[in-house]
Order: C-alpha cells, then structure tokens, then sequence
C-alpha cells in the first residue's frame, strides 16, 4: 500500500504502474477501501487522460471552440483538469474576439431565416426573442399581440407560438430539474418533448438556445453516466449511454473517446476467449464474443473481430455432407 501511496504522490503519475500496484493490492485484499478508492482515481484519471489527448489535438489545430468543450469535459478533480486551466484560459481569450464577429454573423443568418417564415414583424421579433434564450418577455409580447390585435388571423397565430414556446419552456425547465436529480431517462423524455416543439418554432439551420443547450446538458449528463457504469465495469450500460449520448450530439468528443475505452475492454476480452477455446469451452467463447460486440460498434475492429470468429464457430460445427 505504501508503494501505492508513493506512485499517486509524485508530480508526474505512471497510470499503467499505478494500476497494477492497485490490482496487486485488492489481489491480497479485494475489499480493502484505500485499495478500492485508489484504483477508482486511477481509472479516473485514465479516462482524463485519453479525453485530455484529443483536447490537446484539438488545441495544436488551433480548433478553439472544440478545444474548449473538450477541456471542460474533464473530471474537476483530476491532475489534467488543473494542468489544462492554461489551455482553457487560452481558448477563452481566442474565442472572445471571434466570437464577437462571428456571433453577429450566425445571428443575422437565423434572424433572416426566422424573418422567411414569419412575415409578420411582431411575430418575427417575438420568435427571435425565443431563438436568443428570451422567452419570457417573448412570452409578453405574444400575450399582448394575442389581447389587442384587430387580425384575427395574428392573434390565432400569436396563442399558437405562445402555447408552443410555453410547452418548450416548461419541459425544459423540467427536464433540467429532473438532471438535477440524476433522473436521465425522465430528464431525456422531458428534453425530447421540448425539443419537438422547438423544431415547430425553428426555420430549418437556426438552432435555438434550447436545443444547443439541450445538447450540451445531456452531453455532459450521458458522459458522465457513461464513464461511471466504465469504471464499475458496467459496460454494456457504459455502452449504452456513450451510444445515446453521440445520436444526439455527434460532435461530443468525450463520448467518442468513451467508445474507444470499450474497444479496449473488448480487446481484453479477448484474451479471454482465446483461454476458453484453449480449454474448448466453445459455449462460453460463444457468448464473450457476443458480450464483445454488444459493447462495441458495428463499424469498429474489435466487433468485426468478433463476427468473423463467430461465424468460424458457426461453419464449424456445420455438419458435414
């Protein structure tokens, strides 16, 4: 244990030398807390390090924004998260002079578009409130359309977008609740309904503050789960929310580099199958390498690996003419 001890001190931490004297720890007392805990920071500071690699590319690339996402994806606690602060306030600085021009750029795109679908001045002006994150005071000024407009035509049309944008508001505001609590699945349900209604507002290509922040929201959350379920070992759960999590944002670098630490655990596995089919346990090999692509994706080695060695055992055990 002192050995152990020593390794997560020093300045600069071996992960790979750390791991096994964690391992050769828990082998000679697998419910040992300071064993258990300290593997756990390892397996953490792991997964920092393979998100913190990618952040890096990014950065060399002078790719500011992703760079940025990526850096914050970091855990807080982690020996990376206080070595990137100086990458992340160079980020920062980068982005806040682009950002003044380009943001009024993407801006005036979206409010031409919104201006396209809703001819109308004030409904226009309302739904670009709604677009920057304003919906209260888009709220009001709908409302008081609704109330005082001769157009009949506009008022219905005004209730309309007002019901809408209530309906986004609320589940939105629900489903952060929910996240809040760690309630994923009712938090995802709640995101999902607010979403559709926000597509009804939306000209195609303006994606509103909603939706962006909806996307980052469950990124962070589905990451997060993901890496949890990973270092318990649950990785068809950890499988699962990483999947989840890229169909929804499939830029989310951090979920990506959480597929690839399956492919890892996959490879693993294999060992695995290579003892039982020594041992010629065909059935247990059988089911490893389905357990293998079920953590995996279809266009990944490890799981066309894996049907190619299940299609073998199937021609195999053929009878033969």
């Amino acid at each position: 244990m002192h050995q152990l001890h020593e390794a997560l001190s020093r300045d600069r931490l071996d992960l790979e030398e750390a791991q096994r004297l964690a391992d050769r720890c828990l082998d000679q007392d697998p419910i040992d807390r300071e064993c258990r805990r300290a593997r756990a920071v390892i397996l953490e500071e792991k997964a920092a390090k393979v998100i913190y690699d990618q952040c890096v590319d990014e950065f060399d690339l002078n790719r500011w924004q992703a760079a940025k996402d990526c850096f914050e994806k970091l855990p807080e606690g982690s020996r990376l998260a206080k070595k990137a602060r100086y990458k992340l306030a160079e980020c920062n600085k980068q982005l806040s002079s682009r950002h003044r021009v380009e943001g009024r750029r993407g801006e005036a795109d979206s409010e031409g578009a919104i201006k396209a679908k809703y001819p109308d001045p004030q409904l226009a002006l309302a739904v670009l409130r709604y677009y920057q994150g304003r919906t209260q005071p888009a709220m009001q000024e709908l409302q008081k359309l609704a109330a005082m407009s001769r157009d009949r035509g506009l008022a219905d049309k005004a209730l309309e977008l007002l019901g809408t944008m209530r309906l986004v508001y609320g589940k939105y505001n629900e489903g952060l609740s929910l996240m809040h609590r760690t309630q994923t699945v009712e938090a995802k349900a709640a995101f999902d309904l607010a979403l559709l209604a926000d597509a009804a507002l939306m000209p195609e290509g303006a994606m509103s503050f909603y939706r962006e922040d909806i996307s980052k929201q469950l990124g962070l959350q589905l990451y997060k789960e993901g890496q949890e379920h990973c270092n318990r070992k649950s990785f068809l759960d950890a499988f699962r929310s990483w999947s989840d999590c890229l169909q929804r944002s499939p830029s989310e670098t951090a979920c990506a580099n959480g597929l690839l630490q399956l492919e890892q655990a996959a490879e693993d596995a294999f060992e695995e199958v290579g003892r039982l089919e020594a041992a010629e346990d065909w059935r247990e090999a059988g089911a490893k390498l389905m357990f293998i692509q079920s953590i995996t994706r279809p266009e990944s080695k490890a799981w066309k690996r894996a049907e190619k060695r299940l299609r073998e055992y199937e021609q195999s055990m053929r009878p033969r003419p």
